[in-house]
């Protein structure tokens, strides 16, 4: 296992945007406190310049005592982020097992996580209906190939979710360029983050709202 180095590249706007948004979302001292070590792989990735871990961290922030559902597990490292505040529950399920999950990437897994690497995310809103529209954040980082993260956003649409879905690579590709434009076509309230966000190789991030009177609209708004 890696130690975590927090890392700022060149002095960019970009940068400054995000060192002035995520000032009070110190990582690499949650780590620390907690004697967390990651793999070498997932260290790289935990990045303030180009990733969006800090910006998940910051949303975390926004909800005390909540259900997080992190989709999409891969090394992890989404998931950790998600647990910045200890007080909320994170619940990360994976694709299929993959690079290992969390428990080969992380030491010492935070224990408000709960890791599920068996659970088809593609039937999650099947089997676990309920405790998705619970959830106060739902995050999604799966195929990106489009016909999923359609179902996942239909389900939440028809079922009047209230709370905040983040969904990753919104740039990516074609395919999710559609989904998002899709979803922007819907009576929901979306808001490109991608300057916050994942923003390497032109990756994105979108937050929708599907509440028009949330409580986090003023926060959001504020980062356009």
């Amino acid at each position: 296992m890696a130690e975590y180095t927090y890392k700022l590249s060149t002095n960019t706007k970009e940068v400054e945007r995000r060192k002035q948004l995520f000032k009070d979302i110190r990582l690499d001292e949650y780590f620390n406190q907690h004697s967390i070590t990651l793999s070498a792989t997932l260290s790289s990735y935990i990045n303030i310049t180009n990733e969006h871990y800090h910006l998940l961290a910051y949303i975390s922030t926004l909800v005390n005592n909540a259900t997080i559902i992190d989709s999409g597990t891969h090394r992890g490292g989404s998931a950790l982020a998600l647990s910045y505040n200890q007080s909320n529950n994170v619940y990360t399920y994976d694709i299929e097992p993959f690079k290992g999950g969390i428990k080969n990437n992380v030491q010492n897994i935070p224990s408000n996580i709960s890791s599920n690497p068996a659970t088809d995310i593609s039937n999650l809103t099947k089997e676990l209906s309920q405790h998705v529209l619970d959830s106060q954040v739902f995050f999604l980082d799966i195929n990106h190939e489009g016909p999923e993260e359609i179902k996942v956003f239909e389900f939440l649409l028809t079922n009047n979710y209230n709370g905040i879905f983040i969904l990753d690579d919104i740039h990516l590709n074609p395919q999710m360029r559609d989904v998002w434009n899709y979803i922007q076509s819907k009576d929901v309230i979306t808001y490109d983050v991608t300057k916050y966000g994942h923003s390497d190789e032109n990756a994105g991030t979108g937050i929708v709202l599907f509440n028009k009177s949330h409580d986090c609209i003023d926060v959001f708004e504020g980062l356009n």
